[in-house]
């Protein structure tokens, strides 16, 4: 007997199909790899990128007198500093501390010849004095000056608290923010 069915595997369209369906599987393979794990580095980057940029801060005019910045006189022969023979100190703007309190921190400077640099961090001395105790805002400075009689002057800012507003846009309610703040006197110092 002879088999007049054709055998489906010679059936162009069958072959056709049999050669298609491994090349789409091999696509889809190529589809379905593993994604590259990132690292540490490439996360830090992409997080840098979408990372909004701010617009810098503006510091608010406090009012505050700025001490003037004192011109250093150079004199290009002269290879030593100039010094002044310091007899004492006198003090101006000072009221947290008496004069005898500040005058101790500078005896070491007192009686000496010192170069500019040295009254600079004789000034700085009664500055971290102010600090050490919580005043953090005071500065002491070199006024501008005639040196006579070995007398060197030095300038005391302390920080006062003036008018205080509020435009309160927080949660904590206007009573409570003003309790808050009718506790700090006008004219006091400010300390940390």
């Amino acid at each position: 007997m002879t088999n007049n069915k054709r055998n489906p595997l010679l059936n162009s369209r069958s072959q056709y199909l049999w050669f298609l369906i491994p090349l789409l599987l091999g696509f889809s393979s190529v589809q379905a790899t593993t994604p590259t794990i990132p690292d540490a580095g490439q996360s830090l980057r992409e997080l840098d990128t979408r990372r909004p940029t701010l617009a810098p801060s503006i510091a608010p005019d406090l009012g505050l007198p700025v001490p003037p910045k004192p011109s250093i006189p150079a004199d290009p022969n002269s290879g030593e500093q100039a010094t002044v023979k310091v007899n004492t100190f006198t003090l101006s703007g000072n009221t947290l501390f008496s004069n005898a309190v500040l005058l101790a921190q500078l005896q070491e400077y007192t009686g000496r010849e010192l170069t500019l640099p040295q009254l600079y961090e004789a000034a700085q001395r009664i500055t971290s004095y102010y600090q050490q105790r919580g005043y953090v805002l005071n500065r002491a400075y070199l006024p501008e000056q005639e040196i006579e009689n070995g007398v060197v002057k030095i300038a005391i800012l302390e920080a006062r608290y003036g008018e205080i507003k509020t435009d309160n846009n927080s949660r904590l309610s206007d009573a409570t923010l003003k309790r808050l703040i009718s506790r700090i006197a006008p004219d006091s110092a400010i300390n940390a």
